[in-house]
């Protein structure tokens, strides 16, 4: 007797079967090109209107052409997207969690301190370094102008 999990499994196999190979995606699927010179002002609403923004004013693809709307239609396209914007910050000030936030802030001036402490480290390092070859040369330095002492032979 065959149970719900074998069908579910020679379902799968047979789907398995039916997908594309890899090369044959990459081979019949197109990539979208974006146009970097041609503004970004096309938009689509929910409805499928597709309208474009240009030279502050809309403008409606109907038919195939672009129809400018008339001005009621302008002004309420523009307080909608007034509203959208204002709900956009809204949204985005609420959803910032202020005590992370914080935390965050306080991890960037832990590594700022940790950064500078270390250059500090780094910079008396520096500074002994130099006076230690300075005291090196200047022991050379004596060394050269004293005379050699001759050694003690028992006289």
């Amino acid at each position: 007797m065959i149970n719900s999990q074998d069908i579910t499994f020679i379902n799968a196999i047979k789907s398995k079967s039916r997908l594309a190979s890899k090369q044959q995606v990459k081979r019949d699927l197109k990539t979208a090109i974006s146009q970097r010179d041609k503004a970004n002002n096309v938009f689509a609403d929910q409805k499928g209107n597709v309208l474009k923004h240009d030279a502050d004013k809309w403008q409606q693809r109907v038919e195939g052409k672009w129809q400018t709307l008339p001005a009621d239609k302008q002004q309420e396209i523009k307080d909608r997207a007034q509203n959208i914007d204002r709900q956009q910050v809204q949204n985005k000030l609420q959803s910032i969690d202020k005590s992370k936030a914080k935390q965050t802030l306080q991890q960037r001036q832990h590594t700022q301190n940790r950064q500078q402490n270390r250059m500090q480290q780094l910079n008396q390092a520096n500074r002994a370094r130099q006076q230690g070859m300075q005291r090196q040369q200047m022991r050379r330095n004596t060394q050269r102008q004293m005379p050699r002492q001759m050694p003690n032979r028992g006289h």
